[in-house]
């Protein structure tokens, strides 16, 4: 039920000498508006916490969430999800991502425009930006159509159009008017946005930070991905501050996801393996996909798309070499649901070369996922077996996403 009323304070009626600072204070808690913050499930080193409302973030990832409030300490945060919504993949409209790992959605209609010190852009909410900048080497991409990412392996800028053709060389100019200049050789072209599905910048040329502290990637609605050094509540809304050092205000109620790199997980996506054996069911030998699916399309599971995780194929396995300190071995695994309907594997996780108890299980489209936690401690390798359905490896595509190593 919603109860609308109004309220009047009469000078004459109520003077500031009857009135005290408690009742005044009271009636301002009664107009204020109710919390918004969400409701989250947060995984710590101690694994998965019942779900609670969020109350705070401090500035080094610490929560405040729960009634009575508990406090999670930054160091002890892995990550965190609100209840009832799925994480987004990328955005279907314009968006720029930049080499830091952001993805912030281009407000419409386009205004943006690239001169001789930066480059700048209208954002969409909820990061809403009406001049929004960044120095060149900061920018990867821009998306003007839902598209894959481009190779890294390239030389020069490179734009992909929307009937598929790719012109590489040199971008010398962009705006929403005019569209894009590319130099190619010796020759300049210059093509309307309109016509254009993504322009990818010089590998070469782009700057990549490297933060050595712990910083976190948060999901937000619209799908807008920040990576962030800070980031702090206040009433209902949440202030990042990126790895570029510029300043983002967001909704509270728009935080779908956060994960803290850098800090007590390091992520599978991360390490380099020490090996991987792919035994092909005929003759074709699946390479281990990291980041992506074996199809190169986004890690889905259910409606959650997944920034983190490994694809397999069946059979194969993946060995890791556990850092010291290495606790738990956290995963969410299914079968890729775009394969096909008959798409199964096995899985298992391999402990020294020793298969962990009570891993082991079949799973094939349809099925929900397997949440796995696995005891690392006193081991120094980690291997992850992606194994045969009952129809051999037909669509035995498995991903696990979320893969992570917990260490103290």
């Amino acid at each position: 039920m919603v109860r609308l009323f109004s309220l009047t304070i009469r000078p004459e009626s109520v003077g500031a000498a009857r009135m005290g600072n408690a009742a005044f204070i009271a009636i301002m808690c009664l107009l204020a508006p109710r919390n918004q913050m969400p409701d989250v499930v947060v995984h710590t080193f101690a694994g998965r916490q019942p779900a609670a409302k969020l109350l705070e973030i401090d500035a080094d990832f610490g929560i405040e969430l729960g009634q009575p409030p508990i406090r999670i300490a930054g160091p002890e945060l892995v990550s965190l999800r609100q209840v009832g919504l799925a994480e987004p993949g990328l955005p279907a409209s314009p968006y720029v991502e930049l080499t830091t790992g952001d993805i912030l959605p281009l407000a419409l209609p386009l205004a943006l425009r690239l001169d001789d010190d930066a480059f700048h852009a209208q954002l969409a909410a909820p990061v809403a930006m009406a001049d929004f900048h960044v120095p060149h080497a900061a920018v990867a991409r821009i998306a003007f159509a839902s598209a894959q990412r481009p190779p890294t392996n390239r030389h020069g800028d490179l734009l992909i159009l929307r009937n598929g053709d790719r012109l590489e060389g040199k971008l010398i100019g962009l705006d929403d008017k005019t569209g894009a200049s590319l130099m190619a050789a010796g020759r300049k072209e210059t093509i309307p946005l309109e016509r254009i599905a993504q322009i990818a910048f010089d590998p070469e040329f782009q700057a990549r930070p490297r933060p050595k502290s712990p910083y976190a990637e948060i999901v937000l609605a619209g799908r807008a991905r920040l990576v962030v050094a800070k980031l702090t509540s206040a009433g209902n809304r949440l202030t990042a501050i990126s790895l570029l050092g510029q300043s983002f205000t967001v909704p509270a109620k728009s935080l779908i996801a956060l994960r803290v790199r850098h800090g007590m997980a390091i992520y599978l996506d991360e390490m380099t393996p020490a090996a991987y054996e792919a035994t092909p069911f005929l003759d074709v030998p699946w390479p281990l996909a990291t980041g992506r699916t074996l199809l190169n399309q986004p890690l889905q599971l259910g409606k959650d798309v997944f920034p983190l995780g490994v694809g397999m194929h069946s059979v194969s396995k993946v060995t890791y070499n556990l850092p010291a300190g290495s606790t738990w071995f956290e995963a969410t695994v299914g079968v890729d649901p775009r394969v096909g309907t008959h798409a199964a594997v096995t899985i298992d996780v391999e402990r020294d070369g020793k298969p962990v108890s009570g891993v082991l299980q079949a799973l094939k489209a349809g099925d929900a996922p397997a949440s796995l936690r696995v005891d690392l401690k006193g081991a120094k390798k980690l291997t992850l077996v992606t194994g045969l359905g009952p129809l051999g490896d037909v669509q035995g595509h498995a991903l696990w996403v979320d893969a992570r190593i917990l260490k103290k």
